[in-house]
């Protein structure tokens, strides 16, 4: 298996159409539920942006985000994460940072001051790497389990 630096290398990143994320959703996010649980109302939506990682031809991440105001923040230009996923046996390995990163630049060329996320705990530490910080007490998404929204504002 390559290190981290020669795998990222080997990554690209690059914006994708929303039905090419179902896939790789559904295996690594709902692998216990219908394959329509990983298709989204917002997938659609001319404003969202969905980006896959690619290790040659291969999909092997993905990243939606769309725009959606959170709503326990006072209204505003707000944009959601979500659906990220990666290829079980390369999790770990900067993958998600990649998309993420470039996600969050995508946000930043369109001045969107808030980004926000609903998050497994197993990913909170993932996520406040990046400056995201914890907005209200955990809650159950059944079935998927507890989750914490997570916030990362780019106007601090």
């Amino acid at each position: 298996m390559p290190d981290l630096s020669e795998l990222t290398q080997t990554i690209t990143v690059r914006p994708i159409a929303y039905p090419q994320t179902y896939d790789l959703r559904h295996r690594v996010l709902r692998a216990h539920q219908p394959k329509e649980a990983a298709e989204y109302l917002e997938d659609h939506e001319v404003d969202s942006l969905h980006l896959g990682a690619f290790q040659e031809c291969r999909l092997v991440g993905v990243i939606s985000m769309y725009q959606k105001d959170q709503p326990d923040l006072d209204g505003g230009y707000h944009y959601r994460i979500r659906g990220m996923a990666v290829e079980p046996e390369l999790q770990s390995k900067g993958i998600g940072t990649r998309m993420l990163q470039r996600g969050m630049q995508w946000l930043q060329e369109r001045e969107v001051p808030l980004v926000w996320c609903n998050v497994r705990l197993s990913a909170t530490a993932f996520y406040q790497k990046y400056g995201f910080t914890v907005l209200g007490p955990e809650f159950d998404l059944p079935p998927l389990g507890p989750h914490k929204v997570m916030v990362c504002s780019f106007t601090d």
